[in-house]
């Protein structure tokens, strides 16, 4: 989600239907299958949405070491993970960057909806994305988009009316690809809202030596999504303008259902909920934590959530998302 590729070393740039159901209920599993059919699932983002890609910039032997999870910024599955396990559906690496992949999420580590670097922006992986599909996208695919932790994080460190109107540009490249995707025949979009910055163990460290800076970047975080939330809106009618019908596209508040294991930590088994548990530039644990104790900690480093956390967001997400898709 949050750190610059600049702090790591870089390579290259970076069943059948069952038996005994009624006439009508066979009917309508048959229509949800034969829509399903070839469906793909393709997510765009950042290191919260990342299975691998990250694996085809570092110098690791396209690998990262334990604790890390086949190639993601933490020690277990991400979000995305859990969306498309409900789904039936797979998110591998599209490891763009060579040729001949095929993979459906574009999501790397370190990007931001908007940076001057093109390199690592929403709108490059959308650009991948098109290309790779020769300009046409399926009706029947989903598409998930969660980015913008960068650029909160990045904006934190701004004043006053510079810190929104970065965020602004990074909300509008958020709904550019939106439309980009949808102006191509994408209909079923999913966009997440970003988890509360103010709450990661680097803005709570950060806020002993400047008081004020976890409550600015929480604020800025709920900034970000309120405007995502509107320009979400604004998109829809754009598209009913253009005659472009059956478009959906369904905010996912991730930010609310972060809060809420946060809240309710310890029911949960999390017992750390403000410390980071290993420090990635030493590849190594910060003590007291270890890697037995990393299951009760909510934060991997000190911006990424822990494999756990990961798991209590993800599978309510995913079960919002399989809500959506189903009722179709």
């Amino acid at each position: 989600m949050l750190e610059s590729m600049n702090a790591v070393p870089v390579r290259r740039l970076l069943a059948s239907v069952l038996i005994s159901c009624s006439l009508i209920a066979c009917s309508d599993d048959d229509d949800k299958e034969e829509r399903d059919e070839g469906r793909d699932l393709y997510v765009f983002g950042d290191s919260l949405s990342d299975t691998g890609n990250i694996g085809e910039f570092l110098t690791f032997n396209d690998d990262l070491p334990d604790p890390f999870y086949e190639n993601r910024i933490t020690n277990g599955p991400v979000i995305v993970d859990y969306v498309a396990q409900a789904l039936g559906e797979a998110v591998e690496p599209a490891e763009y960057v060579e040729p001949g992949e095929d993979g459906t999420n574009y999501a790397v580590s370190g990007s931001k909806a908007n940076d001057p670097d093109p390199n690592l922006t929403l709108s490059n992986q959308i650009d991948f994305f098109l290309r790779n599909n020769n300009d046409v996208v399926d009706p029947k695919d989903l598409f998930i988009i969660f980015i913008g932790g960068n650029d909160i994080t990045g904006a934190v460190g701004q004043e006053g009316a510079a810190a929104t109107a970065a965020l602004d540009a990074a909300v509008a490249e958020v709904g550019d690809a939106v439309m980009d995707i949808a102006t191509r025949g994408g209909r079923e979009f999913f966009v997440l809202t970003v988890p509360d910055i103010g709450k990661t163990p680097d803005l709570l460290e950060a806020d002993a030596g400047t008081p004020g800076r976890a409550a600015k970047a929480s604020m800025l975080t709920q900034y970000y999504n309120d405007s995502l939330r509107l320009t979400m809106d604004s998109v829809k009618n754009q598209l009913l303008t253009m005659n472009l019908t059956g478009v959906e596209i369904t905010v996912v508040d991730t930010f609310a259902i972060f809060n809420d294991k946060l809240a309710r930590a310890a029911e949960l088994g999390l017992t750390n909920t403000t410390d980071a548990c290993y420090i990635i530039a030493d590849f190594a644990f910060k003590p007291p934590c270890n890697e037995a104790l990393l299951p009760n900690y909510a934060f991997f480093d000190k911006i990424h959530p822990s494999g756990r956390m990961h798991e209590l967001v993800g599978k309510d997400v995913a079960a919002q998302i399989e809500a959506v898709v189903n009722a179709q």
